[in-house]
């Protein structure tokens, strides 16, 4: 069962092709959720959608137009059905989503606790 993220937890950019490198870039999540594991928030979607990212290692080339990472665009997956907080879903470590990265990072959740799970 997937482990609920909160703000202990790691949420980074990347890409799912070739392979799934870490461009390494933190996002720089906030939450003041009421509910909270060890003591930390628990992650919403607004925790991570629109938020910056710092230190994306992704090569930046203007000949091709590849840049890092400094935003996160979306959040498509790794909200919870079941477990929310004020009626709005908890986030998941199984949580994906975009970057304005060129070409786009995905995003990749690591939650950090065992504690609290959730489908």
């Amino acid at each position: 069962m997937p482990s609920v993220l909160t703000m202990d937890s790691i949420v980074n950019c990347g890409v799912l092709v070739p392979a799934p490198p870490l461009h390494g870039g933190k996002v720089l999540i906030a939450s003041i959720a009421k509910l909270k594991v060890n003591g930390k928030p628990v992650l919403m979607k607004t925790s991570i959608h629109g938020k910056q990212i710092s230190d994306c290692k992704s090569p930046t080339d203007p000949n091709t137009g590849q840049k890092l990472c400094s935003n996160v665009l979306s959040v498509i997956t790794g909200e919870a059905t079941k477990l929310k907080v004020n009626r709005q879903p908890v986030m998941l470590d199984t949580v994906t989503g975009t970057t304005d990265g060129v070409p786009p990072g995905t995003l990749l959740g690591t939650a950090n606790q065992p504690k609290l799970t959730a489908v």
